[in-house]
């Protein structure tokens, strides 16, 4: 197993026993590339009892992607988003937003500053990350949402 930080691997395994009904926990996939420059990369795939992939892989450039990559930079102590996509047959049951509250709390029991993301502007997914989130939009980057955890 590639290892990360300390900060990286402690989040990971948090994320690694996350549970919800819908969810088999022991199929749970959690890989961390630590980068250099005290950055880590997170890897994530959640799956139903039924083997769907629940947090699904998505496509850009011909290559699948994780369907929640992470960004943890240690030194900034800033936990970036960099994508997630929940299966459509599961959205509205609670997975999305109880795992980012996992996330989150992992985050803070980390001593990680915040949490920012980039969402896609085309489908209005930013007014969801406030709402369900709290994430502001980040004054000095507009594009940037942003969440204070300290």
């Amino acid at each position: 197993m590639i290892r990360g930080s300390f900060t990286a691997d402690n989040i990971a395994e948090r994320l690694r026993n996350y549970q919800h009904p819908d969810v088999d926990s022991t199929k749970t996939e959690v890989t961390v590339e630590m980068l250099g420059n005290k950055q880590s990369l997170l890897r994530v795939e959640l799956y139903a009892k039924d083997d769907t992939n629940i947090i699904d892989g998505w496509y850009m450039s011909g290559k699948k992607r994780p369907g929640l990559l992470l960004l943890v930079n240690d030194f900034t102590r800033n936990i970036r988003v960099l994508g997630i996509y929940i299966n459509k047959d599961y959205r509205g049951r609670g997975i999305g937003t109880d795992f980012i509250a996992c996330l989150e709390g992992a985050a803070i029991d980390a001593k990680i500053k915040s949490m920012t993301l980039q969402p896609d502007d085309s489908n209005g997914v930013a007014s969801y990350w406030q709402y369900k989130h709290g994430f502001i939009t980040d004054a000095n980057k507009p594009s940037i949402m942003r969440k204070r955890l300290d």
